[in-house]
């Protein structure tokens, strides 16, 4: 990707760097949210009224006047004070930062330190990307404004093609994951109006045999709660929800429950085998021990009690779990007999 680059900007810190230099203390008309360079901003200054010219506003500790140079405007004391909160002026810096896409950051390197900043929008247009990194710098107490930005690494997708869709028979949401058990839903995550979203959610939560479409799959709700996580997209107008089957959550499976689940996400490490062991714990009346996670998980499979799910986006792996409890009682008393797994 072409870097981008606002030469204006950087003409306009270098200007203000300059009149910092020789003593000059500058107040900006607008905040880094709204675009302007991260120095005292002037409605902020308490008790603010116009003046006569030369100068265009003025406050107890001195006046402002207009430098149509710099497009700042120039604070020139009265007593030698400077307003509240006011710091002594640094001269601005202008600076070249790089975009590492996958990892979301912001590094710049000075001669004197490299900064990075964190959790910042890749996607955007250089422009708007520009303005989010002054805004975040303007944060820190360093006087760098970001005139040039480079991207590095690709944007990590959850789908290699076109982003695929849930419906139900009234509406349509954007997929961000999902697993299905056979032709059940254990997980959704969906992105999309709210109203949209709520109808969906409507469906998942009656808990009937309703008809999903998600992906290229149909599927049903399971007769089963689903616990539901929002957040709203302010920058997108659209929410997430993300509806996930009790039984896939840790914890709360019960003994009368004929199946659990097991869901590995995006960016998660955990041991599936281990986890498989914590949750027999917790959904059989069988005494599980940890360390028997690996042959369980084995033993498992071959037997058909641990079977795979149909995953995508956002969902890396998921598995049913058959929770008989003889059928596993059998299965631990012949790993105990052939020595694969051990009670000290």
């Amino acid at each position: 990707m072409t870097p981008y680059e606002n030469p204006t900007l950087r003409e306009r810190v270098l200007l203000a760097a300059a009149a910092q230099r020789q003593g000059v203390i500058l107040a900006e008309s607008r905040t880094p949210e709204e675009g302007g360079l991260p120095l005292p901003v002037l409605h902020e200054v308490p008790e603010l009224t116009p003046a006569r010219a030369p100068s265009a506003y003025m406050c107890p500790w001195g006046t402002f006047q207009y430098d149509p140079a710099t497009r700042l405007f120039v604070f020139t004391p009265t007593l030698g004070q400077l307003p509240p909160a006011w710091e002594p002026p640094v001269p601005l810096q202008p600076v070249s930062i790089t975009v590492e896409v996958a990892h979301r950051t912001a590094t710049l390197h000075t001669r004197a330190e490299t900064l990075t900043l964190v959790d910042v929008s890749p996607t955007q247009d250089g422009n708007t990307l520009l303005n989010e990194i002054n805004t975040l710098l303007a944060r820190t107490p360093h006087p760098y404004v970001a005139w040039r930005v480079a991207w590095t690494g690709e944007a990590h997708t959850l789908w290699s093609g076109n982003v695929p869709m849930v419906r139900n028979q009234q509406v349509g949401a954007y997929l961000t994951g999902y697993a299905l058990d056979r032709e059940h839903v254990v997980y959704l995550g969906m992105t999309g109006y709210k109203t949209v979203l709520e109808s969906i959610r409507a469906t998942v939560q009656a808990r009937r045999k309703k008809l999903l479409e998600v992906h290229t799959h149909f599927a049903f709700p399971l007769p089963d709660q689903y616990v539901q996580v929002w957040q709203g997209l302010d920058a997108f107008g659209y929410h997430h929800a993300a509806l996930l089957a009790r039984a896939a959550l840790p914890g709360k499976w019960l003994p009368e429950d004929l199946d659990a689940y097991l869901l590995q996400f995006d960016g998660d490490p955990g041991n599936l085998s281990a986890q498989c062991a914590a949750r027999l714990a917790e959904g059989l009346c069988l005494p599980i021990l940890q360390e028997w996670g690996p042959a369980l998980w084995e033993a498992g499979q071959r037997a058909d009690l641990i079977r795979p799910l149909t995953v995508g986006g956002d969902c890396q792996a998921g598995y049913a779990i058959s929770l008989p409890e003889a059928t596993w009682t059998d299965l631990v008393q012949n790993l105990l007999d052939e020595q694969q797994i051990h009670l000290t």
